[in-house]
């Protein structure tokens, strides 16, 4: 249901309990539930959000929760031996070996077995016609811990998973496997599916055990999200205002591009959807009323048809908002729009410093676009967070080789992560492996130890291990790896000013860089060499700079380009 439509009486009667697991990030709510609970609500059904997410920040500490929220298979570790006891010697190991020796597996096991305890004796769950959980990435050991531990109360309790964790097969095996904690499992986009699991349960009628969401919910019919009930829990867990909430906003769902060879974020979603700006706009102004400043997109890309016409109008709004979304590098010339509107954060799908492997992994971006984001990010005060993918299968030393060159011009921009290359199920790379030089796909390791490799197999779940020439990878970016480790201490420095910083004389320019060393050298540029610098804001490319410059010799202007690439004054 959208904001402007009135509730009907479909589900009317049905009483629903929606629940995210930890590792969920406690400081902001579940869209999941919010929408889902709109969704439902809408059409009558009564609808309670549970977030024991909060319970367990609560509980083990909130800089603890954050770390194992950041490593995730840590996550997995600390509820697998609650499903699989057999299995925990070889959790702790892991969590080990993740999270090193400073946190505490036994203690927080116990804070988070008090926690599983109390949210099966805490509520009422036989008031309830179903429960529904929501699981995405390392939410599986603590939704199966908490179904089973309500189970054990309330064995008549009626439960089912959803999420992005579950193709049909791995959704089938799960009930095949857990056969008194799961009743059902929907697979694909929510709404559709969980509308017709509780539409036969009004009927009275049994309903199926794996039901397909894939069928598409137009843009019109998604439901604003309702975050009451996560606002009333964090007051009870988080006293006093020990954080300030943010919340998260859907402005599309599937992905514009969808052509990356290595994703599987959108295996859930048939079809690409986007909401105006006008209606996004307006559920923002909602949540600001409450009291809340920053939200985050949780889009795989914000839509360039309408981000500029919704930053338009959140510039316009006369409060101080502030943003997180993830963009494409071909989204350069909108992102001093988009910051003035309150985007203080964004996410690039960089990937990689060498056209060839972009090209590999189907990006349809190059290495100078990825460069020119990054410097128009520094110029507009956004900060701006992205991965390296290290060990892409196929790759080459050649290209780590020239990733090396390329983060030396990137040096004075916002250091980037080393992501490991993941295999993700039903990603195009995951579906044609013989092609990226994979011999052979396993469960992946960390699945294998915490559930057994059996299980693990048999579950389809969605991260993949797989025999390749992972070992020359290794090898071939390791370097990458140590010096993407020194770009960010280079930038963890305390100083007063960029690492590179130009300032207009009118008829000259002065450049101050920072070295590494920390050395700080002047550069001055006068005439058309400060043009030439200057322009470098507006154009990307060799062939854009001679358009830009009728009359200038190709020669004179690759002399230029080398003598600042060599500075490491210009990307």
């Amino acid at each position: 249901m959208s904001g402007s439509e009135s509730p009907c009486a479909e589900l009317k009667g049905l009483r629903v309990a929606l629940v995210s697991m930890p590792w969920a990030l406690f400081d902001r709510p579940s869209i999941q539930l919010g929408v889902l609970k709109g969704f439902l609500a809408g059409r009558g059904a009564e609808v309670a959000c549970l977030h024991p997410y909060l319970a367990a920040a609560a509980a083990i500490g909130p800089a603890a929760y954050r770390a194992v929220c950041l490593d995730g298979w840590s996550g997995e570790a600390l509820y697998a031996p609650f499903v699989f006891p057999e299995r925990e010697e070889a959790a702790a190991r892991l969590f080990s070996r993740r999270m090193g020796r400073g946190p505490d597996f036994a203690g927080m096991r116990q804070a988070l077995g008090r926690g599983l305890a109390e949210l099966a004796g805490a509520v009422d769950w036989s008031a309830f016609d179903l429960i529904g959980f929501s699981l995405c990435f390392f939410q599986l050991s603590s939704s199966l811990a908490a179904a089973g531990a309500i189970k054990e109360r309330f064995p008549a309790a009626r439960i089912v998973f959803g999420g992005s964790q579950f193709s049909p097969e791995g959704a089938a095996a799960l009930l095949r496997l857990f056969p008194g904690t799961v009743d059902h499992v929907v697979c694909g986009e929510g709404e559709p599916g969980l509308l017709r699991l509780c539409a036969a349960l009004v009927r009275g009628e049994e309903p199926e055990a794996v039901i397909s969401g894939q069928a598409q919910l137009p843009a019109d019919e998604l439901a604003d999200p309702d975050y009451g009930d996560y606002f009333a829990q964090t007051a009870s867990f988080f006293p006093g205002a020990a954080f300030v909430p943010g919340v998260p906003v859907e402005f599309s769902r599937g992905c514009w591009w969808n052509r990356c060879r290595f994703c599987n974020l959108n295996l859930q979603w048939r079809g690409y959807r986007r909401l105006s700006a006008e209606r996004v706009f307006s559920l923002v102004e909602r949540e600001a009323g409450r009291g809340v400043l920053d939200f985050f997109f949780t889009d795989n890309v914000l839509p360039p048809d309408e981000a500029g016409r919704f930053f338009d109008l959140t510039a316009a709004c006369g409060r101080d908002l502030s943003f997180f979304a993830e963009l494409r590098a071909g989204q350069r010339r909108e992102l001093a729009r988009y910051a003035r509107g309150g985007l203080r954060e964004v996410q690039v799908g960089i990937e990689a410093f060498s056209d060839s492997l972009l090209e590999k992994m189907g990006k349809g971006e190059s290495v100078l676009a990825n460069l020119a984001m990054m410097k128009t990010a520094a110029a507009c005060g956004v900060r701006l967070s992205g991965n390296l993918i290290c060990g892409f299968p196929g790759s080459t030393a050649e290209e780590a080789a020239e990733t090396l060159a390329v983060i030396d011009l990137a040096l004075p921009y916002d250091p980037l992560d080393s992501a490991w290359f993941f295999l993700g199920r039903g990603s195009p790379v995951a579906r044609d492996p013989a092609a990226h030089g994979i011999r052979a796909l396993t469960a992946h390791p960390a699945y294998a130890s915490l559930f057994g490799r059996g299980i693990a197999r048999r579950l389809s779940l969605p991260v993949l291990g797989y025999r390749g020439d992972r070992q020359r990878q290794r090898r071939i970016w390791q370097p990458v790896r140590r010096r993407l480790a020194e770009w960010r201490r280079f930038h963890e420095r305390k100083r007063d000013e960029p690492p590179l910083l130009a300032r207009d004389g009118g008829s000259f320019l002065l450049i101050r860089q920072e070295l590494e060393d920390g050395r700080v050298l002047t550069h001055r540029l006068r005439g058309l060499s400060r043009r030439i610098y200057l322009a470098g804001d507006e154009v990307c490319g060799v062939d854009e700079a001679l358009a830009r410059f009728p009359g200038l010799a190709a020669d004179r202007l690759a002399a230029f380009l080398r003598e600042m690439e060599d500075k490491r004054l210009l990307c």
